[in-house]
């Protein structure tokens, strides 16, 4: 994205592309400074508070997944410990980049986003993976399904409230900087709540059954590896913790998330999982095996 003089570049795409992001670092760094610093939006994700879990499971087998955590992370008057995560930690490598290479010539912001759930409005993309990937595997299992206990926590945000947020940012960036915090401490969660994944398991089971497309509606306790056999990283997007609270952006940018919960999503999520599963044709069902 190339906005005016001052914000060159929003990197959207990826949270873990070393090598693009080092290009834009340099490019950005690079050239006539006249017209002021450049501004980088990079974005992250909660995977990144997962590194407990994946630190208690190194190596071991069979991995113990699907248990609650205590630690809640914030980007306030938590951010230095969120900007000192281990380097194993998903996306810290890239994070590290970002933030190491904010100096006068770049400005750089991080948003991390949690399970992001709705229908983006963009070219690309439209489908959320958490919970549309769970609807999914419960639609073609025929039954509820969680990781271990399922008491695992995790946070979410709508992706139209999540827009906001980058909206605020490039707006900051056009004004100079404006409100926004830039550098080591410009970290953005964006959170609209929490919930525990066992629940919204659950919760999908039912509204699967109450749609017609499940004859049962029980969930079933599988193992981490089998996890991750349902879908790319099943075990830790299910079944580790990922806490976090969004301060900055509502206490600097004026951010109020307004877009309906999780929960409120899991009908539609479950209906359009079934469409594209060609259980249903958006008249009638039949109840998967």
């Amino acid at each position: 994205m190339i906005i005016g003089a001052s914000l060159k570049v929003s990197d959207c795409a990826s949270a873990d592309h070393e090598a693009a992001t080092k290009a834009l670092i340099k490019g950005l760094t690079a050239g006539d400074r006249a017209d002021g610093p450049k501004y980088l939006i990079h974005t992250s994700g909660t995977g990144i508070l997962m590194h407990k879990d994946l630190e208690s499971n190194f190596n071991k087998k069979p991995r113990t997944l699907g248990e609650a955590a205590d630690d809640i992370y914030d980007d306030w008057s938590g951010v230095t410990q969120v900007t000192s995560l281990p380097d194993f930690a998903p996306h810290r490598k890239v994070d590290r980049l970002v933030i190491e290479s904010d100096g006068p010539s770049l400005k750089t912001a991080i948003v991390c986003p949690p399970t992001i759930y709705g229908v983006a409005r963009g070219p690309g993309n439209v489908r959320g993976h958490q919970l549309y990937e769970l609807a999914r595997c419960t639609l073609e299992k025929g039954h509820g399904l969680q990781i271990g206990a399922g008491k695992t926590f995790w946070t979410y945000i709508h992706v139209k409230d999540m827009s906001k947020v980058y909206l605020k940012l490039v707006n900051a960036a056009l004004a100079g900087g404006g409100e926004a915090t830039w550098g080591a401490a410009g970290y953005y969660f964006t959170e609209n709540g929490e919930h525990v994944w066992g629940d919204v398991s659950k919760a999908v089971a039912r509204e699967a059954k109450k749609q017609g497309l499940i004859s049962d509606d029980q969930v079933l306790s599988v193992s981490a590896d089998e996890g991750d056999r349902l879908t790319k990283y099943g075990s830790l997007l299910w079944g580790a913790n990922s806490r976090c609270r969004a301060v900055r952006a509502r206490e600097l940018l004026g951010w109020v998330p307004i877009e309906k919960s999780l929960y409120e999503e899991i009908p539609n999520a479950v209906s359009s999982e079934a469409r594209r599963l060609g259980l249903t044709s958006g008249h009638g069902s039949k109840v998967a095996g």
